[in-house]
């Protein structure tokens, strides 16, 4: 079992690693607003992910009947 320090640390340069996955993809798409050759501009991401890990939550099985209101 690792220590409450230990995963702390370990959350906190997860938390990183993500941030800089969402710096990077906005990257990309500043990018191609700024060369792409069709006059384009792709919007902005909503990179809260909160209501996607809610959502991971959720069951993903149901029962075969529907149930009784």
């Amino acid at each position: 079992m690792s220590r409450p320090k230990h995963v702390q640390v370990y959350l906190q340069q997860s938390r990183l690693s993500i941030a800089n996955s969402c710096k990077r993809h906005k990257a990309i798409r500043d990018s191609y607003n700024d060369n792409n050759l069709f006059d384009a501009q792709l919007q902005l991401f909503d990179y809260d992910f909160n209501n996607d890990v809610i959502e991971s939550e959720f069951p993903t099985v149901y029962p075969v009947a529907r149930p009784e209101v």
